[in-house]
């Protein structure tokens, strides 16, 4: 740049750099060994998805006026849902503790067939990890630790829970994501793990645990009235047993007896029993209905995408960020030779 111009002599500039060419190889060899290298230590990961269609219900379909919104980024339809737990709520479910702590039960298997156990076993003990990390794993170890909490004792409460346990659930929430489309209601579950075949696992039993919560979730209310009505209907059915029983009791015993005191009595033990039997019916009539409620209200799930195991890594990108370090750093001796024309 000349004195007293704005003009940049870039014939300058690039001569410039040009002269510093054998410290830019020297520079990219060396950037290009180390970062290469390092990613070599980094342990590779697999990816795989599986994308589900809820049935969201009558109050989602609003027509043409619904496909407009959606056209513009609006969502009508989730105005007008009855469920408090919408399709827009569940990646929330990745932050409660008790529907992460329900995925470790999950029973994973690796593609050489050398692991074999639950999910929270391989993320405890079978995760591969770059050697720095585990060095300051150990140094940490060597630092007093302030008092911590050791979690709940005895029956295990996934809301209490140890500082290792819960580094164990923010791997799962680093590892499993839900993703919920606007426009096509469609819930993708991504999951993301070291062995492919475990991805695959994990990605499947994810979805249909989140099938089974959202199917507890939209059943919850039938089934509470189902079992109240199957209450009392047993109930009802000891009464007319106990009715036809005394009937019958009192009927055997008085044959040849033809006293109106006796007719009476075997009339209201009559009447009784048609009258329990009349309850009981009614009382089965709707349970029967509470049962249909239950069917109606259990939602159905289309499986649009199944998971399936990965035939590639998904990363760490390793050429990708190679380059990515070669550009800055090219950048960076640039600047640096530069410096004093900057400056001026």
């Amino acid at each position: 740049m000349e004195k007293g111009s704005d003009v940049i002599d870039l014939k300058k500039i690039f001569l410039q750099l040009w002269s510093n060419r054998k410290n830019f190889c020297k520079l990219w060899g060396i950037v290009f060994i180390l970062t290469y290298g390092l990613l070599l230590f980094v342990p590779r990961y697999y990816t795989t998805t599986t994308r589900i269609a809820p049935e969201l219900g009558s109050a989602m379909d609003m027509g043409s006026l619904g496909d407009l919104a959606s056209s513009i980024g609006l969502n009508l339809g989730d105005a007008g849902h009855s469920d408090a737990i919408s399709p827009l709520l569940y990646p929330d479910l990745m932050e409660d503790n008790g529907f992460v702590a329900n995925l470790f039960d999950i029973h994973v298997t690796s593609v050489d067939g050398e692991i074999d156990t639950t999910y929270h076993e391989y993320l405890a003990k079978y995760q591969k990890q770059a050697f720095w990390k585990r060095w300051m794993a150990k140094l940490k170890k060597l630092i007093p630790k302030k008092k911590e909490v050791k979690g709940a004792q005895g029956e295990y409460d996934p809301y209490f829970v140890s500082r290792k346990e819960y580094g164990l659930m923010q791997l799962v929430r680093n590892n499993i994501s839900f993703q919920f489309d606007k426009k096509t209601f469609l819930v993708t579950i991504k999951v993301n793990a070291q062995d492919p075949l475990i991805c695959r696992q994990v990605a499947d039993a994810t979805r249909i645990k989140l099938q089974n919560f959202i199917t507890e979730y939209r059943t919850t209310k039938a089934r509470f009235d189902l079992d109240y009505y199957q209450k009392l209907a047993d109930e009802a059915k000891l009464e007319y047993e106990e009715a036809c029983v005394n009937y019958s009791k009192y009927s055997d015993s008085h044959l040849n007896i033809t006293m109106s005191t006796y007719n009476n009595r075997l009339d209201n033990l009559q009447k009784e029993m048609e009258q329990k039997y009349t309850t009981y019916t009614a009382v089965v009539t709707q349970r029967e209905a509470a049962k249909a409620r239950v069917q109606e209200s259990t939602p159905a799930f289309t499986t649009l995408q199944g998971a399936s195991v990965p035939v590639k890594p998904a990363g760490p990108k390793r050429m990708f960020i190679v380059i990515t370090m070669l550009f800055m750093t090219t950048m960076a001796m640039g600047l640096y030779i530069l410096k004093d024309e900057l400056l001026r």
